[in-house]
């Protein structure tokens, strides 16, 4: 057994999350090659389809830390991550919903934003990413939003312009 199939990335404290649809991304990344870091001065996201923060009341709030986690598997085409996300949010299920319509049939990309102010980037195959909802009820109802993407690489740490 490969060792490598079953290794995940975790990434921890994360604060805010972006969705960009990629039809209004420029992202000089050719899409066979695995980056560590990416230069935000050659990319630029356009206004995102899809923001929640915890802190930042004007996009829809965080009910907690969301969870990434990136899988690499060895596929015929080469190594393929699997970046599965999990959003848990405080919106009701028709705004939860209007979303998953925004993006479905749609490729999109995902930023994150660290603690730290740090950004890291899911880098979307074509015709790889899917959202959907996860919605359970109890004393309380909780509305999760699960992304997937397909990717050629694990997530791309973008830099920050130099002052």
């Amino acid at each position: 057994m490969n060792n490598q199939e079953c290794k995940e990335l975790m990434l921890d404290a994360i604060v805010r999350v972006d969705v960009y649809l990629a039809s209004q991304c420029n992202i000089t990344l050719p899409p066979s090659v695995s980056l560590a870091s990416l230069n935000m001065t050659v990319s630029t996201f356009g206004t995102a389809a899809f923001s929640a923060a915890l802190s930042d009341s004007a996009v829809v709030m965080l009910k907690e830390e969301p969870s990434l986690k990136v899988k690499n598997g060895r596929q015929a085409a080469g190594n393929v991550y699997t970046h599965e996300l999990q959003v848990p949010v405080l919106v009701e299920r028709d705004r939860a919903e209007a979303l998953v319509q925004t993006l479905l049939g749609q490729d999109f990309h995902v930023v994150y934003t660290r603690a730290d102010g740090s950004k890291d980037f899911s880098f979307s195959l074509p015709g790889a990413a899917t959202c959907d909802i996860e919605e359970s009820h109890s004393t309380a109802t909780s509305t999760t939003l699960k992304f997937k993407i397909l990717s050629s690489s694990q997530t791309i740490k973008l830099i920050p312009p130099s002052a």
